[in-house]
């Protein structure tokens, strides 16, 4: 039978496939894959890997664009991406490729977070601080610091939470920040312009006391009294480790950006492009601007929305200028007051909150552009009646593999 196989193979002119295709060598194949099947399944695995290797450039380009809570897994795959991925260069590299989320306060002790913002927004509790009423939440590289109406203050990233330790003397009206140096070591600023002791009224002078997380100790800072909150509201920004946020003079009563820059310990005024008072009816706000900018929402009524932003901002290069990247004329729905929001090209992504007829809450992302509105509903809430509730916060977020300092 294989003999009349071989003769019509030869007639059809096959020289170069019967030559493979010979008796011999046939069985030659099928010995080899037999054998394969049957090696040891260490020995397949090292041919396997063999096969599959790829170059180490390639995959650290492959695992600074996955999302953190994978990378966090990923960490126990082997000691070479375990090493990676704690490198300082690729953690700080991986929270550039980060999509923007925000994070939201509510019922006094919970703090929610949106994400997947450009399809369908997903809603979910990250935390319950039980026992605890939130009095304001901001993010620095990812990390984010949490304080109370009890004078606690708490830092976190998805894996760790930490509690700083307690101070001598604490205030109702704490405002706190946290920041870094450029030497990337880490710290809080609180301050309190209110001067309203618990304890000991005799105690009314303004007071900054900036805590080092590494060495976990609290030190003054100098401040003075010439200026107060815009709108008695505290409401930061992070950018290269120094805070920014709105304020206003008391003498003549207009607003700027105060900031402090975490390096030299100091408060370091920045004049807005235009005149804003706290009373006129307006909306200004702080956000970033790719990356190293500052920008400004700001909106008159219904009549005009703009946004402007800053010259590059770094630790040693101030802000020098302003510039309007576009304004928007046509009818356009109303910004509540401290909004939190992100520019992406051309258009505004801006977290809201809005009481339903019914006493709910409704959240919703507003994105404004200068030829369209796209409204999103994104949760649907039931404030507490029957109990005191902290005011709500919200504000601009990304996911990090930023170490909390200290454990």
């Amino acid at each position: 039978m294989v003999d009349k196989q071989s003769n019509d193979l030869k007639k059809k002119g096959g020289g170069e496939l019967w030559e493979e295709n010979k008796p011999e060598k046939l069985g030659e194949k099928i010995h080899k894959s037999h054998r394969e099947k049957l090696a040891p399944a260490d020995e397949r695995m090292q041919r396997s890997d063999t096969r599959l290797y790829l170059p180490a450039d390639l995959v650290e380009n492959i695992l600074i664009r996955l999302p953190v809570r994978q990378l966090v897994r990923f960490q126990i795959v082997c000691k070479d991406w375990r090493s990676l991925l704690g490198q300082s260069r690729f953690i700080y590299a991986h929270l550039k490729n980060n999509s923007h989320k925000f994070l939201h306060s509510r019922d006094s002790s919970q703090i929610w977070i949106v994400e997947n913002l450009d399809q369908s927004p997903l809603y979910f509790k990250l935390c319950d601080l039980r026992g605890e009423h939130i009095r304001g939440i901001s993010a620095c590289d990812g990390l984010i610091l949490c304080n109370t109406y009890s004078g606690k203050i708490a830092i976190w990233n998805l894996q760790v939470r930490r509690w700083l330790p307690d101070r001598e003397f604490v205030s109702f009206d704490d405002c706190c920040c946290l920041g870094r140096t450029r030497d990337m070591i880490y710290k809080v600023l609180t301050f309190n312009l209110v001067a309203s002791r618990y304890y000991d009224s005799a105690l009314n002078t303004l007071e900054a006391e900036i805590c080092d997380l590494h060495s976990q100790s609290w030190k003054s800072v100098e401040m003075d009294d010439t200026w107060t909150l815009y709108r008695n509201k505290f409401v930061v920004l992070s950018l290269g480790g120094n805070s920014f946020w709105l304020a206003c003079w008391c003498d003549n009563n207009e607003v700027f950006v105060q900031s402090f820059n975490f390096s030299t310990e100091s408060f370091i005024p920045v004049r807005l492009p235009f005149v804003v008072k706290p009373l006129d009816e307006t909306t200004t706000a702080l956000s970033c601007f790719q990356e190293d900018r500052i920008s400004l929402l700001y909106q008159r009524h219904r009549e005009l929305t703009e946004l402007w932003v800053t010259n590059r901002v770094g630790d040693e290069v101030p802000v020098s200028a302003w510039t309007k990247l576009f304004s928007i004329t046509s009818d356009h729905p109303l910004i509540h007051h401290d909004p939190s929001y992100f520019v992406n090209l051309n258009n505004i992504t801006i977290f809201c909150e809005e009481v339903t007829a019914a006493g709910d809450v409704q959240i919703k992302l507003l994105k404004l552009s200068q030829t369209r509105v796209e409204r999103t509903n994104v949760h649907r809430y039931n404030r507490s009646k029957t109990k005191w509730c902290a005011p709500s916060n919200n504000c601009v977020y990304f996911h990090t593999l930023v170490p909390v300092a200290g454990l």
